[in-house]
């Protein structure tokens, strides 16, 4: 499944993402260039796109999302993509200037790692089953978990994968409102890579 940044998640694109949002998200097309989407979000607000697919727990997949933060006062992990299988939560954040895996209130784990987040950079998110997860990061890999270290399902995230400036929290909002500017999201089950 791929979307290319090219439209509004949920509109204009076949199949559509469903939305859910707080406040009211702007987004700019061919910005900063052709086949880019920036999303916007206001203090106290949040958009996420979803796709529910037929995924479970030993389910191998993989996201990747090519992307950066636009926001340099973002020091939380606002902005994030991922997988939920029904049994974990498995999600990466990007701040302005870290990347790493999140929690139940969408902040860091132990292990993220500084990475110049406002160029764009291609991260992918594996997951091995219900064995261990691993965060890729142009090419290269940055981290690795175990599957039984993250965190249960979360009802804030439906089944299936998801991506946007999600904000922290237990109800994720952005603190001060944040910009991100999205190149596409790929993903595919079955395989841990492309």
């Amino acid at each position: 499944m791929a979307y290319e940044g090219d439209s509004v998640p949920d509109v204009g694109v076949e199949p559509r993402w469903t939305r859910n949002s707080t406040g009211a998200p702007t987004f700019a097309l061919n910005s900063p260039s052709a086949g880019i989407v920036t999303i916007s979000v206001g203090a106290g607000a949040r958009v996420a796109f979803y796709q529910s697919d037929s995924l479970n727990t030993t389910t191998n997949a993989y996201i990747e999302a090519r992307l950066r933060a636009n926001t340099l006062t973002m020091l939380a992990p606002e902005v994030s993509f991922g997988i939920d299988d029904q049994v974990k939560f498995i999600g990466v954040g990007v701040s302005n200037a870290q990347a790493g895996f999140l929690n139940a209130n969408f902040a860091f784990l132990a292990g993220s790692v500084p990475v110049a987040t406002s160029s764009f950079h291609t991260y992918r998110l594996r997951k091995f089953g219900a064995d261990s997860v691993q965060l890729w990061i142009d090419g290269v890999r940055q981290a690795s978990r175990a599957y039984s270290t993250l965190s249960a399902h979360l009802p804030v995230t439906p089944h299936g994968f998801y991506f946007g400036p999600a904000g922290t929290g237990a109800n994720p909002v952005s603190t001060l409102g944040n910009s991100s500017s999205w190149d596409y999201i790929i993903y595919e089950i079955g395989v841990t890579q492309p």
